[in-house]
């Protein structure tokens, strides 16, 4: 049984056992119940992701249905030969504390975490969060800049510091809630599969980041930063897509910032 560890505005937490969770929950003092009710649902809405917690309560998710969303896989570098070099604990504490240095800027830009797989951490945004003032895309710059300022913590803690390349789509998923022991919500559909495909692509193109005609489309106060690298045949498809790069004056993560108003 773990640890509840609840966190402030201030920077500071407290952490609670659940026995004392239980204990107000129980008592006969009626703040105190109230208090550990919402200790204990704000801990887990957010260790569950934004927003699943109350879908679940409210059971949005029990009939599937189609809605547009962004999609956005960010994967480490040289995953392999960074685990060899720091050994396999090290080696989770460096993409751990990756994890958790990125997800301010995650949350800001109205992204929500879907899910961490490995060393790739996935995020979504539904169309009406992640297109306004470019959300989804400031979301990569943001982290770019962050990285960069915490470059010599990692390289004092670890030797290296985290690399990363990434991809942007959008279109048109199936949204449901599954299982039953482990209930998850999921979101199933192409576009998922299309940008892991993208997103494998930036190291043999040479890209840091890639996103596809169908968002580009839909940002066209930002397309003077991107420049077309071509229509590629993915991996599995039949059907050619047309893929964006960042122009080369951009690519530096301060620029980068700067160019969406950071």
């Amino acid at each position: 049984m773990g640890i509840y560890s609840v966190g402030f505005n201030k920077g500071y937490s407290v952490s609670i056992h659940p026995f004392v969770l239980y204990f107000f929950c129980n008592s006969g003092v009626k703040k105190y119940r109230v208090a550990s009710i919402l200790i204990f649902t704000k801990e887990m809405s957010r260790k569950m992701g934004q927003g699943v917690l109350f879908n679940f309560i409210t059971g949005k998710y029990l009939r599937p249905f189609r809605e547009e969303r962004i999609f956005f896989f960010l994967d480490l570098d040289s995953s392999s030969s960074v685990a060899e070099k720091l050994g396999d604990l090290e080696y989770h504490r460096f993409v751990n504390e990756f994890y958790f240095d990125i997800t301010e800027d995650i949350v800001d830009a109205w992204g929500e975490i879907y899910q961490y797989v490995g060393d790739e951490v996935v995020v979504t945004w539904k169309m009406k969060k992640g297109l306004p003032n470019g959300n989804c895309l400031r979301a990569y710059f943001d982290i770019v800049y962050r990285i960069d300022s915490l470059k010599e913590k990692y390289l004092q803690r670890y030797g290296t510091f985290p690399k990363f390349k990434a991809a942007l789509h959008c279109g048109e998923v199936i949204a449901a809630q599954v299982g039953d022991i482990k209930t998850e919500i999921v979101f199933h559909g192409d576009v998922v599969n299309t940008t892991s495909r993208i997103e494998r692509l930036c190291s043999e193109l040479g890209e840091r980041l890639l996103i596809s005609k169908d968002l580009y489309d839909k940002l066209p106060d930002f397309h003077k930063y991107f420049r077309t690298v071509g229509n590629i045949r993915l991996r599995g498809k039949e059907n050619f897509v047309e893929l964006f790069g960042l122009k080369k004056q951009h690519s530096e993560s301060e620029k980068s910032l700067n160019l969406l108003g950071g």
